[in-house]
Parts: C-alpha cells; sequence; structure tokens
C-alpha cells in the first residue's frame, strides 16, 4: 500500500480472457504512469487521504456503525450500447441500486456470515443511493438515459484514459454527464472486455496541487462494463462469474468517496509484501501483503505474521479487496468515516440530509402526487391534497415520499412544511436540508483571497463557531462572532494554500466551503 490513494484518477479493473483470470485494478500502475509527468501527484493524493481522515476523526457525529445521519445520493446510469445485449434493462439497473443500497446500509441477507473477529467492526455507511428525479435542466427524469453508438468497445487491455473517457462525451459517441457536483454519474458501456470498472475523484476532493487534477470535471464519476453490471447479469458467465453480485460499482463508489485497496496495493502479482508503511491507513482492517485475487473465498489467509500486533487473517470479506464478489460483505467503520467524512469535504454538493427546514416549491417546479400525477406548477397550480396522500418534490432531487399529515389545497406559490420522519403539511411551511442549497445560499468573497474574507450568510443557519482546516491538518476556530448576514474574516495568519471552510450552528455542520489563500 505504497502512499497512493485510489480515489485520485483512475481505478483500471481489467480481466485476462485467454487465462480467465480477473485482475481488478492497475491504480498502482497507473498513478506511477502519471507521476512520470507530474511529480506532484502522490503527495497530492496523500494530503487529499490525510485532511479526509482528518475530518472523520473530528466529526463524532459520523462515527456510528449505525449512523443517525443518511446521507441522500442522486444517482443517473447512462446506458451506452451498440449491440442489443449491451443495452442493460431496467430490472438490471434497478437491482444494481438495490445492491448499493443493501450494501452501503449493512442491509445484505449475507452480513449473516461475518466472521466473529471482524463483525464489531461492520459498519452501515449511511449513504442512500436513488434514481435522480429531476434533470440538469430542470426537467422530470427516470435517472436513466439511454444511448446508443457506434462504437463497438470503449477500452481494451489497459487502455489509455483518452479512449476510456469517449464514452463520457457525446462528441465521441458518448454520452455527456450530469452536473458532476450534484449528481453520481455511472455509465455502463462495452469495456472491451478488458475492464470490469474505474472511478474518478470529485472535483472537491481536498487541496490538490495546482494541475494536478489529471482530467476535465466532467469525466468524474463511474465507469461499469456491461458484463458485470447488477445483480445476476447474465452475461457475467466464465471467468467472469466471480463479479456477478453487483459488487464491482460496490468497490468503485468505494473508490470514488475515498477509499483505497484494503491491502494498499502491496504484493502484486502473486507477491507478498508486508512492509508495515504499505497499507490502506485506516486502522480497522487488517494488514494485508497482498490481495485475495486468485483465492476463491480462503478465511484462512493470513499474508503478514511478521510479529504484527494484533496478528490478524485478511479481511476477503471487504468490498475493497478483490476477493470474489460472493465471499465480500462488509466495509468496515473505520472505512465508513473516510466515506462519510469524504461526502461532506469531498463532495459537499451532492448528498442530501432530510431536516426539518423551509423551502418554496415554485412556478415551473414539478410535484408528484400518489405515483402517478406529475404536476408542473404554475402561477395558478391549486391541487387538493387528503390525508395519507404521497408527494414527490421532485426538484429537490432528494428522492424522498412524503406523506400528507392533513387534508388541505397545494398552491404554486406557497411554502410548505416537510417533516425528516416524511410528513407534509400542505398548508404551511416545508422544509429539506440540502447540503448544495445552503452552500448556495452562503459566500465567501474575494476567493482566492490574501488576507480577509466576508462572509454572506442567507441562509436560515445562524453561524455560532467556524472551524477552517488547512492541508496539514492544523486547525483554526472562530466562535460565537458571526451571526450577522455579512462578517469580515481576518485571515492574515494563514499561509497560501488550500483550506476548507466549516460552518456550524451549536453543534451541527451546515455548509463546507473552499478557500484558497493567494499572497
Amino acid at each position: 500500500m505504497t502512499k497512493i490513494y485510489c480515489l485520485v484518477f483512475s481505478i483500471f479493473c481489467f480481466i485476462n480472457m485467454n487465462a480467465q483470470q480477473i485482475h481488478r485494478c492497475s491504480t498502482t500502475e497507473y498513478i506511477d504512469y502519471l507521476s512520470e509527468s507530474n511529480p506532484t501527484i502522490k503527495q497530492a493524493i496523500q494530503n487529499s487521504f490525510d485532511v479526509a481522515k482528518l475530518y472523520a476523526t473530528s466529526q463524532k457525529s459520523l462515527k456510528s456503525t449505525t449512523p443517525s445521519i443518511l446521507y441522500r445520493i442522486p444517482v443517473v446510469f447512462h446506458i451506452v450500447y451498440n449491440a442489443p445485449e449491451e443495452n442493460a434493462s431496467d430490472s438490471l439497473i434497478f437491482s444494481q441500486l438495490d445492491v448499493l443500497n443493501k450494501d452501503f446500509r449493512k442491509l445484505n441477507a449475507d452480513t449473516i456470515n461475518h466472521r466473529p473477529i471482524f463483525k464489531d467492526r461492520a459498519s452501515d455507511v449511511g449513504f442512500d443511493f436513488f434514481l435522480a428525479t429531476i434533470d440538469p435542466n430542470g426537467n422530470p427524469t427516470t435517472g436513466i438515459t439511454r444511448t446508443q453508438t457506434s462504437v463497438t468497445s470503449f477500452g481494451g487491455f489497459f487502455p489509455s484514459t483518452a479512449e476510456l473517457d469517449k464514452v463520457k462525451s457525446a462528441s465521441t459517441d458518448g454520452i455527456d454527464a450530469w452536473d458532476t457536483d450534484n449528481y453520481l454519474n455511472i455509465w455502463v458501456c462495452n469495456t472491451g472486455g478488458a475492464i470490469l470498472g474505474f472511478a474518478y475523484p470529485p472535483e472537491t476532493a481536498p487541496n490538490w496541487p495546482q494541475n494536478s487534477t489529471p482530467t476535465e470535471k466532467e469525466k468524474w464519476g463511474v465507469v461499469i462494463s456491461h458484463e458485470v453490471f447488477g445483480f445476476n447479469n447474465p452475461l457475467a458467465t466464465g471467468g467472469l462469474s466471480i463479479a456477478n453480485q453487483g459488487r464491482t460499482a460496490v468497490h468503485e463508489v468505494g473508490h470514488y468517496f475515498g477509499l483505497r485497496h484494503i491491502w494498499g496495493d502491496a504484493g502484486f502479482f502473486g507477491s507478498i509484501d508486508c512492509d508495515i508503511t504499505k497499507d490502506d491507513e485506516i486502522s480497522d482492517t487488517p494488514h494485508m501483503g497482498n490481495n485475495s485475487q486468485n483465492d476463491g473465498c480462503d478465511f484462512s489467509k493470513n499474508t503478514c505474521t511478521n510479529g504484527e500486533t494484533p496478528d490478524e487473517p485478511d479481511m476477503p470479506e471487504n468490498y475493497m479487496d478483490y476477493s470474489e464478489e460472493s465471499c465480500q460483505n462488509m466495509f468496515t467503520q473505520g472505512q465508513s468515516d473516510i466515506m462519510r467524512s469524504m461526502a461532506v469535504t469531498g463532495r459537499p454538493d451532492l448528498a442530501a440530509v432530510i431536516v426539518n427546514e423551509t423551502f418554496i416549491v415554485e412556478e415551473g417546479d414539478y410535484i408528484v402526487v400518489n405515483g402517478t400525477d406529475t404536476i408542473l406548477v404554475g402561477p395558478n397550480t391549486q391541487v387538493s391534497i387528503q390525508v395519507g396522500d404521497e408527494i414527490i418534490f421532485l426538484n429537490e432531487n432528494n428522492g424522498y415520499t412524503y406523506t400528507a399529515s392533513n387534508s388541505g389545497v397545494l398552491n404554486g406559490t406557497d411554502d410548505y412544511t416537510v417533516t425528516a420522519s416524511g410528513t407534509v403539511n400542505v398548508t404551511d411551511v416545508s422544509a429539506i436540508h440540502h447540503i448544495v442549497s445552503t452552500n448556495l445560499l452562503i459566500s465567501i468573497f474575494p476567493n482566492p483571497s490574501n488576507s480577509s474574507i466576508t462572509l454572506t450568510n442567507n441562509s436560515a443557519f445562524t453561524i455560532s463557531k467556524i472551524l477552517i482546516t488547512n492541508i496539514e491538518g492544523k486547525s483554526f476556530f472562530f466562535e460565537n462572532e458571526y451571526s450577522l448576514i455579512n462578517s469580515k474574516i481576518d485571515l492574515s495568519n494563514l499561509n497560501n494554500g488550500l483550506y476548507f471552510i466549516s460552518l456550524y450552528e451549536g453543534e451541527k455542520l451546515f455548509s463546507v466551503k473552499k478557500l484558497s489563500i493567494v499572497k
């Protein structure tokens, strides 16, 4: 696990069809390749991981095997196909979404297979994935796009990113990403028989030195081979049968939210490397000398027994190993901490959190009543709502269905009360707290700054504490000073670099902003 971080660029997974053996990723080789042209990349990777770890450590609310706060993540599946069998069915798409939700919420049936030594570490990450309800243009959507292409394969054996990324652009006969700040884009296509999947990090992955990001923002997301997409895909036969549980996507989404391979990419190609400095830097995953690529479901394997304390077996049941997918059944608490912190520090505009708050349904928004009637709200829209009716506010894009707590008339110019428990009062005010919408109500200027910033707060929150963190992990606190709409903050003591500004009301974090200091 040399100082390499899977989040950064691509997680290349490929299969040797002749040997019928899968080599699930090639991250190490690819980052070595990128380092030849940009020597700062590896240190940038390490800085990013260190900041995510720091944030996870500081946030007690994130550290629980059964988190009380759930992050809801909108997904768009881009199905790009040439041959008919590449056009994944809706049922296969739903099965993949189901696998993601079960595995990230620890609701998978095979949790009964947790070994006693690791059982207490298994964690509910608290991520709920849902099909996006509104597209980037504000129109209702199923969260699924289908594009027929003339391209027979977007990959090959260890192809270049230029070839792989063609699926992400309409100009190269693929399809453009939806805003990668607000959607988890998952492309499904023919990757050439050599690639199972790969992932790119978010733009807000912390503290990259200038020019370290290897590709455009529009390329960030996850790509999955059409042959291993979904649960029990009929195309996952032969050597691919070890990847027929839909967990290639689970593995890659883990990378997308900041996880490294559990063995830290030591001991490639069957060798064993127990150098203690080569680790995934997550304390509750065992030190492993290589992956479980060709070991079946060997739970007796213990690659590093050189006097380590504690001496623990390998963890092929972890989603971030290369074991057969039928073996895999868990993320650890430490892995959950990293992913949940990256959902805030790395992707603050992506995840929605359902709480009691206020929003207004405006002209041009869409609502769905009782799952059948999609209503475009106009200036004179009035909808009669009865107790028990189910309402979806599509433009909130949180995939949440609310139940009317009373009868009344829903007017297109009214506010509405929506609760975290899932009820809506149709005559009062409603509320969904979305990290992105809160961030849009808060601005810092200038950014970059050389000595001070003006913080503008138009949200419903009163700022009681500000935490500023630099890439070395040093924190600066400003408490009980910034309840006004506009506040000037002196930052003349900060050095050049990138920082996170975390805003709190009491002990509740409600917004994270990114700031550059340039002097």
